[in-house]
């Protein structure tokens, strides 16, 4: 595994593809890499910028290769955000915004899918996410969950573990909400 560390001062590192970008931090701004596939942060903020892949090509970033990383932008058509295998909380509060385990923001976004443990997806009540929301798959005893945190909804069952959700009363709300891989829904 081919990895990148960033200095202690606050990086963004701008992505072309899954493991190629150039960095844009103090004295490396400029510095193209290719061939990465773990990157870490600094001690202060780093963000990655997958806004300049293409939108027809698809991209999975799986947050277990990203250590001491505080933020990922998506590219709004076609970047997926994968956790890993332990226990996973995800916050959804804004239009394909949110936080994964209260430490890595994340917009831009339009396919979230949680790791082999237990995955919580919470919908706020300022949420307007109309990506996809998979659980992904699950190890003995781990349920996923989908709670939408006293809203007004309605869960559409379409297969097992498979559906949609509809907001009631949420401004700019999209009008569904697809998921897969939900073993309990809480409303």
């Amino acid at each position: 595994i081919n990895t990148l560390k960033a200095p202690n001062t606050i990086n963004t590192w701008t992505m072309i593809d899954a493991t190629s970008g150039v960095a844009a931090t103090g004295s490396a701004t400029g510095l193209r890499f290719k061939g990465i596939q773990k990157i870490y942060g600094g001690t202060e903020k780093d963000t990655l910028d997958y806004s300049a892949v293409a939108a027809t090509s698809p991209l999975t970033i799986n947050a277990t290769d990203l250590v001491s990383i505080e933020a990922v932008n998506g590219n709004g058509a076609s970047v997926v955000l994968q956790a890993g295998n332990d226990f996973n909380i995800w916050t959804l509060n804004d239009a394909n915004r949110g936080v994964l385990n209260d430490t890595l923001a994340f917009s831009q976004i339009v396919g979230v899918r949680g790791g082999g443990g237990k995955d919580r997806f919470i919908i706020t009540q300022t949420s307007a996410f109309n990506g996809r929301l998979d659980g992904g798959g699950n190890t003995a005893n781990a349920e996923d969950e989908l709670s939408v945190d006293a809203l007004a909804s309605e869960f559409l069952i379409t297969a097992q573990g498979e559906g949609a959700l509809t907001f009631k009363n949420l401004i700019n709300a999209p009008s569904q909400l697809k998921f897969a891989g939900i073993e309990v829904l809480n409303g």
